[in-house]
C-alpha cells in the first residue's frame, strides 16, 4: 500500500482555491502542465512509501501514540509560490501558515520505522500542478500572477485531525484508511 499522512481541507478552502486554479489554467496553457484535481489536493504531513498491507494497523497505532495530544492547529492558505523557484518551476502551490511544527514532526517521527529513506524538509504548501520538465516559459507566464497572489489568502481552518490516505496508482484515486484525532 502506498501511503502518506496529511491534512485534509475544509470546502470553503477548497473553493477559493477553485479561483486560483480557473486562473492558472487560463494563463498555464502548455504541455507538460499537470493541474491537480481540487478534490485531491491536502497537506501532506509525511509520504511514507509503499508499506505491506499486514503493517497497516502497527502503523496505525504507532502514528495515534505519536501524534496524540498534539492538539489542533490553526492554518491559513496564503500566497502562490513554485518548487524550487519562480525561474524554472516545477511544482506551483499555495502555501500554508501555522504552527505545524509540532504535528508535521510527531507524524513523521512516528511513521519513520515504515518509511522509505529520503525524506525532504518539510515546508508546508498545497500543490495546484506540476510542470514536466522545469520550464522557464512558464515561470515568466507565472512569474505576475504570483507577484499579484503572494499575500493573498485562501482561507483558514482549524485542523482537528490527520489522515492516513493511500494513493492508488491504478487509478490515482485516493482514499482514507484512518483518520486520527489531535
Amino acid at each position: 500500500m502506498r501511503l502518506f499522512v496529511a491534512i485534509e481541507l475544509p470546502d470553503e478552502v477548497r473553493e477559493r482555491l477553485r479561483e486560483v486554479d480557473g486562473r492558472l489554467r487560463d494563463v498555464i496553457t502548455r504541455q507538460g502542465v499537470r493541474f491537480v484535481r481540487l478534490e485531491k489536493i491536502h497537506l501532506t504531513l509525511r509520504f511514507i512509501g509503499d508499506v505491506a498491507d499486514e503493517r497497516v494497523i502497527e502503523l496505525v497505532e504507532a502514528l495515534r501514540a505519536g501524534t496524540e495530544g498534539s492538539g489542533a492547529v490553526d492554518l491559513q492558505a496564503t500566497g502562490l509560490g513554485c518548487f524550487p523557484n519562480l525561474r524554472r518551476p516545477r511544482v506551483v502551490w499555495v502555501g500554508v501558515q501555522g504552527d505545524l511544527q509540532n504535528v508535521a514532526s510527531r507524524a513523521s517521527e512516528a511513521v519513520a520505522p515504515f518509511a522509505g529513506a529520503g525524506e525532504s524538509t518539510f515546508v508546508p504548501h498545497l500543490t495546484l500542478a506540476r510542470v514536466s520538465p522545469a520550464s522557464q516559459a512558464v515561470g515568466r507566464i507565472l512569474e505576475p500572477l504570483a507577484d499579484e497572489l503572494k499575500d493573498q489568502s485562501f482561507g483558514s481552518w482549524t485542523a482537528r485531525k490527520i489522515v492516513l490516505i493511500q494513493s492508488i496508482l491504478s487509478t490515482g484515486e485516493y482514499q482514507t484508511v484512518e483518520t486520527v484525532s489531535l
